[in-house]
């Protein structure tokens, strides 16, 4: 396979890439910066040197150990490294080798480069905002918006530079142009309202209420008897899940909560119904591939957001709890704008499969009966279901078809 040399090269890539994430997992959930200072040792401080931080071998070369304090390094480093590493390998050779494949295969990797580079950067952002999830209960919006604005950017600038984006993804034409872009309107000016004040923001009082029961546990002297998922409070950029978990699902006023986000959610979609009707665009959009380039990325957005979104203002009405978190709603959103409409719907339909797979084999039936088994992070079931409809997008294709 004369391509090996890319390929291999590309797996390297994936393995830095790695190196990358595992700083983004350690101190994004801590709000510290990801760029500077440079890697050092959590225990003694001291900067990495350039060949301790050769990923997968140099953790091997130090026998998992620092080398000046000797402090035992976590075998994540080295795994986050070379699985990613082999999760970018595997892409390329499932997209353009198997029967398993997207449509990239038509026009072979040489015309589609710009759109593999942004699934690469999409697994990497899975691994990340799993990892971070597993452990905080949490994902930073930062990771899903920078793939939102990676798509967004390369996507239309690739059509536009000549990548036929027909063999590629299936583009919007005149009417799906029409309710992207009237979507796009929407997000904005509901978005704008929230900030000026107009729309309330939802669990705007959810950091007083939990103050003001920590502060009574306190008073009572039983803050320690106090059941929780996570024992310090975890810094994020969503608002939400900034203390222990068990304590968070007590909030009292969810179902009015869920109010706030169907109004919010009110205003794109009745703008995508106008915008199918009133917006001055018909056929002269089909050879504006840059156009239906990004509508299909806004679709895809908008599907990929919304069935989870909808999903999380039903379920929390139901059972009086948040239901999923916003960053599960915008990472879904994130790969529906990566793979386009469809595939965040098989993505959603199959995410339950792998958190009931991962409930039994982690909290059991029994304890999962009795109720013990009380928050699952869900965002690690949407990367697994992700990498399956990416890996193995068309057997799905098939039993659907």
């Amino acid at each position: 396979m004369s391509d090996w040399p890319w390929y291999l090269l590309i797996a390297f890539y994936g393995s830095c890439v790695g190196s990358f994430l595992n700083v983004v997992i350690y101190r994004l959930p801590e709000g510290k910066s990801i760029v500077t200072p440079p890697s050092a040792c959590p225990h003694c401080g001291k900067t990495l040197r350039m060949w301790e931080n050769i990923p997968v071998l140099a953790w091997f070369f130090l026998g998992g150990k620092c080398a000046r304090c000797k402090t035992p390094i976590s075998f994540q480093y080295p795994a986050i490294e070379l699985l990613t590493g082999l999760l970018f390998l595997a892409c390329p050779l499932v997209y353009f080798h198997t029967d398993m494949q997207m449509p990239f295969a038509e026009v072979g990797i040489n015309g589609s480069w710009p759109i593999l580079i942004v699934h690469l950067m999409l697994i990497a952002a899975l691994v990340a905002a799993t990892m971070i999830d597993i452990r905080h209960y949490i994902i930073p919006l930062g990771i899903p918006y920078v793939i939102i604005a990676l798509a967004l950017v390369v996507y239309p600038v690739a059509a536009h530079m000549g990548v036929d984006f027909r063999h590629v993804v299936e583009l919007p034409h005149g009417g799906g142009v029409r309710i992207a872009l009237g979507g796009l309107i929407g997000l904005i000016l509901a978005n704008v309202l929230l900030r000026v004040g107009v729309l309330p923001y939802s669990f705007a009082d959810e950091q007083q209420w939990l103050e003001s029961i920590q502060k009574e546990q306190q008073e009572q002297g039983a803050i320690g008897n106090v059941p929780s998922a996570t024992s310090q409070p975890v810094a994020s950029d969503d608002g939400h899940h900034h203390t222990p978990i068990d304590i968070y699902l007590q909030y009292p006023h969810t179902r009015r909560e869920m109010a706030k986000e169907s109004l919010f959610l009110a205003i794109p979609l009745a703008c995508m119904i106008a915008g199918y009707f009133l917006l001055p665009l018909a056929g002269q959009v089909e050879g504006m591939y840059w156009l239906r380039a990004l509508a299909g990325v806004i679709l895809g957005y908008i599907s990929g957001g919304a069935v989870i979104w909808i999903t999380r203002i039903l379920g929390s009405y139901a059972f009086g709890k948040e239901a999923m978190g916003l960053g599960d709603v915008h990472l879904l959103a994130a790969i529906g704008a990566v793979l386009g409409p469809i595939d965040p719907l098989y993505v959603f339909f199959l995410a339950p499969f792998f958190g009931l797979l991962a409930a039994l084999i982690s909290f059991g039936v029994a304890r999962i009966y009795k109720g013990q088994a009380r928050v699952i992070p869900y965002g690690p079931y949407l990367a697994g279901a992700t990498l399956v409809i990416m890996f193995a997008g068309k057997f799905f294709e098939h039993i659907i078809g």
